[in-house]
């Protein structure tokens, strides 16, 4: 009974649009659990994934979670919890800017330079892991469960404008690197970075974002 319940739930989601609010930015909160959301994000087995969720994306966003602050008291329904803290789940064609929308609040990665200093930021999802870097464009990795519950992994190409599109994953050789001292992150014990080969120009560069938490 609880299966047929929660497959009916998924059903009356996808039919009726997660029954959420339209917020600034067509942002389209859920209160559907994690789990749930990552479900009706992929209908079937035997469609490209890829494309799927990029036409998602297009026509009503891409289930994608941030931390929540300052939450709008109409909005506290929607708040989940987290090992690590409050978050929001959020149907988002681009991920959020929280200088316009400050109740969603994205994690944050950096590019150095050889001195330590920042370069460039892009804006992601909460628990989100670099895989690649091409350029301007940073790829993460994220898993959805289809109805059959196969694990399908796709990536997320994110520019630092917060535009992203989704994309097949990718992997780049990965080193792990001292970090040197960033204050944007305080003293955060999940600071890790990187070092990563540019596929189209060979560089190296370097990351620094904060590794999901647990």
């Amino acid at each position: 009974m609880k299966r047929r319940c929660l497959w009916l739930c998924i059903a009356a989601l996808v039919a009726a649009g997660c029954s959420a609010l339209r917020q600034p930015r067509q942002f389209e909160m859920t209160s559907v659990d994690r789990a749930a959301v990552t479900v009706v994000s992929l209908a079937a087995d035997s469609i490209d994934p890829v494309a799927t969720l990029e036409a998602m994306r297009v026509d009503r966003g891409l289930p994608l979670s941030f931390w929540a602050e300052d939450v709008p008291a109409k909005l506290e329904k929607f708040v989940q919890d987290h090992p690590c803290g409050k978050i929001l789940t959020a149907r988002v064609a681009e991920i959020p800017d929280p200088s316009q929308t400050p109740y969603l609040v994205p994690e944050t990665v950096l590019e150095l330079d050889d001195t330590g200093r920042q370069r460039t930021s892009w804006r992601v999802p909460i628990d989100s892991i670099v895989h690649s870097i091409r350029g301007n464009t940073i790829l993460v990795t994220r898993t959805y469960t289809t109805k059959k519950g196969a694990e399908i992994a796709v990536g997320l190409a994110v520019e630092p404008s917060g535009e992203f599109t989704v994309v097949a994953p990718a992997d780049t050789l990965i080193e792990q690197i001292q970090c040197p001292e960033l204050p944007s992150f305080g003293r955060s014990s999940y600071l890790h970075c990187w070092r990563l080969r540019d596929p189209d120009s060979g560089a190296i560069r370097r990351v620094a974002y904060q590794i999901p938490c647990s």
